[in-house]
């Protein structure tokens, strides 16, 4: 499988940032207030393991994600697949979409590509493990601060392999770089008056 023809959403907004910072926050406001799809590239891809049959821990995941980038022959195959669940809502989602998640910088640029505004958001790392202990989701207060901020720096710097994440090389491509350390409301306000995520 090569890319496919995929068409490009009226409104599309590609959120992406470091576990705990509140990019799927910032995609429910999206959705709730604009009416955008919101795609959360994780679900996508653990829906993808499932049918094919992969566990979907990271080893699992990573796997899959291997095979997504050799069948659609680019490493920016999660967006692509997030935009074709788009288009297959399309009616019902007519004002865009929203995805939420992407960890590598060829998915951000295939979305800047296809015009998306890019927004990265950050919180202090206190306050993300605040919230990541919080919502104890897959085993996350079984990870130590320890490993939790080791798996942070490499995702962050990213490595030699392009297909790996790297949150800084998107934040670069960002239309808008956001700190959260504000309450729900707050945030939502700075995105309604965000304008570099509207040009």
């Amino acid at each position: 499988m090569s890319k496919p023809s995929i068409e490009i959403p009226p409104r599309f907004i590609l959120i992406s940032g470091p576990l705990g910072a509140g990019k799927n926050t910032a995609a429910d406001h999206f959705a709730q207030t604009e009416g955008l799809l919101h795609v959360s590239s994780s679900d996508i891809l653990r829906d993808e393991a499932r049918e094919r049959g992969a566990e979907a821990d990271r080893e699992g995941l990573s796997a899959v994600a291997l095979e997504l980038h050799r069948e659609y022959d680019t490493l920016g195959a999660l967006t692509l697949l997030c935009m074709e669940r788009w288009q297959a809502q399309m009616d019902e989602y007519s004002a865009g979409l929203v995805i939420s998640g992407i960890r590598i910088v060829a998915d951000a640029q295939e979305a800047k590509d296809h015009q998306a505004k890019l927004l990265y958001v950050d919180a202090p790392r206190h306050i993300r493990i605040q919230r990541i202990l919080a919502r104890n989701r897959d085993g996350d207060a079984q990870v130590s601060v320890e490993a939790r901020t080791e798996r942070d720096i490499v995702e962050y710097e990213g490595t030699d392999d392009p297909g790996a994440p790297c949150l800084r090389g998107i934040q670069s491509l960002s239309h808008v770089v956001l700190q959260n350390d504000r309450t729900i409301p707050e945030l939502h306000s700075l995105l309604d008056n965000s304008p570099r995520l509207t040009v």
